[in-house]
């Protein structure tokens, strides 16, 4: 079975990154799922709020809550079944606005904590430490909800059997819903379970013969003309409303134009990757991309600023800077890397993310201005060529003041203003330093995570741009977190064997890898011995995406993760691409080129029958395989970087 996606729905809810599914059926039977995710309990219910003090930084959020909230572990599922309680798994992270407004208003409410407290487990996961839990719960919520997002919460029964997923509600709302389900629990709970029963999961089966190379190059046309149907070639981006970055889908697209150029791909991709940097998506004082726009012409964004979100993009435009010959997209990528180092450096490696909330809890509330506060901050000449190049003067646009933007360039002001250029930049330049020391006083929250996957991504960017701009000190960034992922992250593991952990949080490794995390850290140290050169950074890139392979890979398709006895489904042939490339994709991708530097024929043809699975996902849906596509393409193309 095999869950069908829209062409490209992004879409802007009261809840954070939402990606709207049409539902399996025209008829949901309220509080019953479509299916069974038997979940692995991997800390024990206890009569208090166990997160107080927390070391990651989303939990530790919750700490004071009234609710006794449990962290995601073992014995979770031991004491739902010993006391018969439904378990509620709650999941969001750390720079989610509207997970923030749900505890406001939900979880720290005195009467909704009495219910919780009596009658439910409630279990608080930050997503960004478990990758394959939410994957699942989100699965489930887009099959019997038609959408998904974050604030993400899943009610599964004792036995691991979700029967009703919700995201965002008002507090009086949620109530209602608590109570009907203990209802519901206590005076029908075998015809509850019943009803649960009767939607069984069906695994979606390993994948068919692999395709051949003609059946791959057919597709690999089609796909093409398919991704720039779902493209927006006006405004630039996918979709009709919220515009994410799609990093998987532009880097299809560029490789295509690199193998085979053709104007419209060409057009496509200049006019996506100029709105990027020109309008709201881009910080225009600090550099930095935010994770999306709340509307389809770039000009609001949410303004969390992700880690791998920079990273890719970093990535994306020195790419296409190269390919394009854009020098304007590789000055973006070297000030996106600035900005990854100056504001997202902790400790030898690089945090999570950035709030999209100031500390008074204001929205954007570190990136926005009142037009009397520029007034106050900028003389007449700075204030005059500031509105010219952001257009500051009207009215505040949000509560909270003015998002800046680039309206006109600086030729076209320098010719509304009648001056030299080169003194519009000059000005520009020192306004810019007063608002940015202005906003240095704002305070802006940071989760403290280092993630390992996300480190690898930055690793990747900062190796390639050493390698782009020879003389930079992009290579001393780059050791640092090679460094970081092959010395602090990587563990001791089961029969004497090395591992990932999740990531690093108070000097500590905690968590167990994911395959993202095998797959992005295998790129960035397969980057790093590209700059080398090193036979034994190739060697090391391959121990650790060889893991990946054995702790993922079951012959004939991928799992998230071994956390969960039974995900869902419990093997796929081929991995979806996000916000971040697909993992299984990722994971391919590299180990072909470690196979490639190493002359390991043997596993090379492992890996060419592998990247042909799924060939019938591919054909259905190749936007959302774009990943999988890149690495097929290039591998037909001869590609060896």
């Amino acid at each position: 079975m095999r869950i069908c996606r829209p062409p490209a729905g992004w879409h802007w809810l009261r809840t954070t990154m939402v990606k709207k599914k049409l539902p399996r059926t025209a008829t949901l039977l309220a509080l019953a799922g479509l299916m069974t995710i038997w979940l692995s309990p991997e800390t024990a219910a206890a009569a208090d709020n166990t997160l107080k003090d927390h070391p990651v930084p989303y939990l530790a959020l919750h700490g004071e809550d009234p609710i006794h909230w449990q962290e995601w572990g073992p014995g979770v599922m031991e004491a739902a079944r010993r006391d018969n309680r439904i378990v509620l798994v709650s999941i969001g992270y750390f720079s989610c606005h509207w997970c923030h407004v749900m505890q406001r208003e939900s979880f720290q409410d005195p009467d909704i904590a009495g219910i919780a407290n009596r009658h439910f487990i409630f279990v608080k996961v930050d997503r960004e430490m478990h990758p394959a839990l939410d994957d699942a719960m989100m699965s489930f919520a887009q099959s019997t909800l038609g959408q998904a997002g974050w604030p993400l919460n899943v009610f599964i029964t004792p036995d691991g059997s979700p029967i009703y997923a919700l995201l965002y509600l008002p507090p009086d709302r949620f109530r209602q819903v608590l109570e009907r389900l203990q209802a519901l629990w206590s005076g029908s709970e075998e015809e509850l379970r019943r009803m649960v029963e009767s939607f069984p999961w069906k695994p979606q089966a390993a994948s068919s013969a692999p395709a051949d190379d003609l059946e791959i190059q057919r597709l690999l046309a089609s796909a093409r003309r398919q991704v720039l149907d779902h493209g927006d070639h006006f405004q630039g981006g996918f979709g009709t409303q919220s515009k994410f970055p799609s990093v998987p889908q532009l880097e299809f697209l560029l490789a295509a134009e690199e193998i085979l150029p053709d104007e419209a791909t060409r057009e496509f991709l200049t006019t996506t990757l100029d709105a990027m940097m020109q309008f709201g998506l881009w910080d225009h004082l600090a550099g930095g991309f935010f994770r999306y726009t709340v509307d389809p012409g770039w000009e609001i964004p949410h303004f969390e600023k992700m880690l791998y979100d920079n990273a890719s993009l970093a990535t994306l435009y020195l790419e296409a800077g190269r390919i394009l010959g854009r020098e304007d997209y590789l000055e973006v990528a070297r000030e996106t890397l600035e900005f990854m180092r100056r504001h997202m450096w902790r400790d030898g490696a690089l945090v999570s993310s950035l709030s999209a909330v100031d500390d008074q809890d204001v929205e954007g509330g570190a990136y926005l201005w009142q037009p009397d506060e520029l007034r106050q901050l900028l003389n007449e000449r700075e204030y005059a060529v500031a509105d010219a190049v952001w257009g500051v003067s009207g009215p505040a646009e949000l509560e909270a003041g003015n998002h800046l933007r680039r309206q006109r360039s600086l030729s076209e002001v320098a010719a509304r203003l009648g001056m030299e250029e080169g003194e519009v930049e000059r000005i520009l330049a020192r306004s810019r330093d007063r608002l940015l020391d202005a906003r240095s006083r704002r305070i802006v929250p940071v989760d403290h995570k280092l993630v390992s996957g996300w480190n690898g991504l930055a690793l990747t960017a900062f190796a390639r741009a050493a390698e782009r701009f020879p003389g930079s000190d992009y290579a001393e960034t780059a050791d640092a977190l090679k460094v970081f992922l092959t010395e602090r992250v990587t563990v001791p593991s089961e029969a004497g064997k090395q591992s990932l952990a999740r990531a690093e949080v108070g000097g500590l490794p905690r968590g167990r890898g994911s395959l993202e995390d095998y797959a992005y850290v295998a790129r960035g140290l397969y980057d790093w011995a590209r700059l080398t050169g090193a036979s034994a950074d190739y060697r090391r890139a391959a121990a650790v995406a060889r893991l990946g392979w054995e702790r993922y890979f079951d012959g004939e398709g991928w799992r998230r993760s071994p956390e969960l006895v039974r995900t869902i489904p419990e093997v796929v042939p081929l991995m979806e691409d996000g916000p971040m490339p697909s993992p299984s994709a990722a994971l391919l991708t590299v180990s072909r080129l470690l196979a490639l530097a190493l002359d390991e024929q043997e596993w090379g043809r492992e890996i060419r029958r592998v990247s042909r699975l799924g060939f019938d996902d591919m054909a259905d849906s190749p936007y959302w395989y774009a990943g999988q596509l890149t690495l097929l393409m290039q591998e037909l193309a001869g590609r060896s970087e």
